[in-house]
């Protein structure tokens, strides 16, 4: 093993050629853009006193480099300043660091410690991404702004607290945190943007505060071990796959705040067993409870027709329509057992796989009496679309029979 070689110099044209083991001091008011890129012969860096900035890229790709000591005379940290620095373990900020700039300790995977300094206001995009060996970290209350991905990947992190003066958690700013277990998330934020804890498998739970007004697009997708969800009453979008593949979910509140929940929002939550949809909801996309394939019970409000489109690949669902005149749903092979129903009247039908027709439309209003229907035929009936336009209840009978409909029942 080559000796350990104390030199001082400004940038790494002045190392020693060949193959050495160098701890530089740097003098002077500051390193540099890219000043020691790529030095893998570096193994630790000491900062004169009078040293006041690092600049960008100044020890990217120092994989050798296992300590530096920052003076409390550094006033900024350049992007990338210690990108891909895998051997770097700890590092302490000088108190006059307001900001941690884009990619500035990005794939350090050997980091496990770092101090943030009180005077810190914001940490950018990527900052700390894949630093695989964080575990925890403290965030001061003078952070205002975490920019999104600026601790994503972090797949040893536990524990991160969020200040106070967040007002939003950004895109994908925890995306993979794999060993995130909980998170509590302050009264100051509005918006969980998309992907925020995307991916999140460990985390059982999470705290979200009446001052979120919108859960966006995918911000819990694939947190596998998410068992319940109560959304605050603040919250009035639930955006596209906000819940997907969430496969441990049993049980989720939906407030009547919410006005419009996105396509796939809860899709795949395979442990979901019942979910009512409050009336306050007007807009509904496609997919949205698709492959819930233990979802038995779902009342749905009046703000929304459902359609077969919200429920592929589910079987043996129990539909309470609450209020509504109609419902209009396509029943294929992705939807063995459908049974439909309504509080405020007593027609029930049962419908079991339905080769024969493309769909379906159910007007009730009192008791047995099925008083406006109609039903496009593919195949083998010899009815049009035109005749069925208002169908008596003995042709209904008719229909169902030759379709073999299991059941056709009234509740009294």
């Amino acid at each position: 093993m080559s000796d350990i070689y104390h030199i001082t110099c400004t940038h790494k044209e002045l190392l020693p050629i060949g193959e050495h083991r160098l701890i530089v001091t740097i003098a002077g008011t500051g390193v540099l853009d890219s000043a020691f890129l790529d030095s893998d012969d570096i193994i630790g860096v000491i900062l004169e006193p009078s040293i006041r900035f690092i600049n960008i890229r100044a020890f990217a790709g120092c994989t050798n480099l296992t300590s530096i000591t920052l003076p409390p005379s550094v006033m900024s940290v350049g992007y990338y300043a210690f990108h891909e620095c895998t051997s770097l373990t700890s590092i302490t900020l000088p108190s006059f660091i307001t900001i941690i700039n884009k990619c500035t300790f990005s794939d350090c995977t050997s980091l496990s410690s770092i101090n943030l300094p009180p005077s810190l206001t914001d940490i950018k995009f990527r900052a700390f991404r894949r630093c695989t060996s964080l575990t925890s970290i403290i965030i001061p209350p003078s952070v205002t702004y975490i920019c999104g991905y600026a601790f994503s990947e972090c797949t040893g992190l536990t524990s991160i607290n969020i200040p106070p003066t967040v007002t939003s958690i950004e895109e994908c700013v925890f995306y993979g945190c794999t060993s995130l277990t909980s998170m509590i998330i302050p009264p100051s934020v509005k918006y969980i943007e998309e992907g925020a804890f995307y991916g999140c498998t460990s985390l059982s739970s999470i705290s979200i505060p009446p001052s979120v007004t919108s859960i966006e697009e995918r911000a819990l997708q694939k947190c596998t071990s998410l068992t319940s969800m109560i959304i605050p009453p603040s919250v009035e979008y639930i955006e596209e796959g906000a819940f997907c593949d969430c496969t441990s979910l049993t049980s989720i509140i939906i407030p009547p705040s919410v006005e419009g929940i996105g396509s796939g929002a809860f899709a795949r939550c395979t442990s979901l067993t019942s979910i009512r949809i409050p009336p306050s909801v007007t807009y509904i996309g496609e997919d949205l409870l698709s492959n819930c394939i233990n979802l038995r019970s779902v009342i749905w409000g009046s703000g929304v027709t459902p359609s077969y489109i919200h429920f592929k690949g589910c079987v043996n669902v129990n539909l309470l329509v609450t209020a509504h005149p109609v419902c209009d749903m396509e029943l294929t092979a992705e939807c063995p057992c459908i049974q439909i129903g309504r509080e405020s009247s007593t027609t029930l039908i049962r419908a079991a796989r339905l080769p024969y027709f493309s769909r379906y439309g159910l007007y009730t209003t009192t008791q047995r009496d099925l008083v406006a229907a109609w039903l496009l035929v593919r195949q083998r009936l010899l009815l049009d679309r035109d005749s069925m336009l208002y169908a008596p209840l003995e042709l209904w009978m008719l229909i169902i029979s030759q379709l073999k409909l299991i059941d056709l029942g009234v509740r009294n």
